[in-house]
């Protein structure tokens, strides 16, 4: 019932990482410290961060990589809606409570809601990360290092927890801007370990955020399109898409 899901995405790109990448490299050690922090407020300065946490309500985008899929993310409220295929997931990041639909009418059976409820938050999160990776580093259970290379001074960030697949590792690499044009991925889901991925097509959004657009994993390009960010939602004039489920959490 699920096509082109998670899993298929994954699959393509372990196939693409075999097919592009020749060998593995060991996650470099880091220092956490001062000098780490420093590294990381001026990567974050570099993509307007400060706007992210205080000028931004809501971000819809549509990831278009080994799948494509849309969102809308409710920053303030905590609130997803994912969609795929003839799917429509709305769904609380605080408590799961969720609305599902498909091609247009409700899912009730419990075994096929929470399928698609798992199927929905696993691509949330691959896919939100992948719009800016830098919007994580700070997130609960991220812990921050900094790396010495020939290429200058990188930052490793490992998350112990958060996600669906702790202990994930990531090398981040600037451009003299301070923002990030390229990132080494020790994850579970490849493995290959020590990937490259570059970041590029750098776009501003309403409120003021920058985020990579054109992004590749060995032979697979990641496109971000349709991004929209809002400093109010929903935008006056519009329907809430969340109003039942956010009326239920109260």
């Amino acid at each position: 019932m699920i096509q082109h899901g998670f899993r298929d995405r994954m699959r393509a790109l372990i196939w693409a990482t075999l097919v592009g990448l020749g060998g593995c490299a060991s996650l470099p050690d880091a220092e956490e410290g001062a000098a780490a922090e420093a590294l990381t407020d001026r990567m974050l300065a570099a993509i307007g961060y400060q706007n992210w946490t205080e000028r931004t309500a809501a971000l819809s985008f549509t990831f278009d990589g080994a799948s494509r899929q849309s969102y809308i993310w409710d920053l303030r409220r905590r609130l997803v809606q994912a969609s795929w295929d003839e799917i429509v997931v709305r769904y609380s990041l605080n408590d799961f409570r969720a609305e599902i639909e498909e091609k247009g009418a409700p899912v009730s059976d419990p075994a096929m809601r929470a399928e698609l409820l798992a199927e929905a938050n696993k691509k949330f999160v691959n896919d939100s990360f992948w719009f800016n990776p830098l919007l994580h580093v700070r997130a609960p259970g991220a812990h921050r290092g900094l790396v010495a290379s020939a290429q200058g001074p990188a930052l490793r960030v490992q998350y112990s927890s958060g996600g669906v697949t702790p202990g994930d590792a990531y090398l981040f690499r600037t451009d003299e801007s301070g923002r990030a044009v390229e990132m080494q991925l020790w994850v579970s889901v490849l493995p290959i370990k020590g990937v490259r991925a570059t970041l590029g097509g750098y776009q501003t959004g309403e409120t003021g955020v920058s985020f990579p657009t054109e992004n590749s994993l060995s032979i697979l390009s990641i496109r971000m399109l349709d991004v929209h960010m809002y400093a109010s939602y929903p935008p006056a004039g519009q329907a809430d898409p969340f109003a039942a489920l956010a009326a239920s959490g109260r």
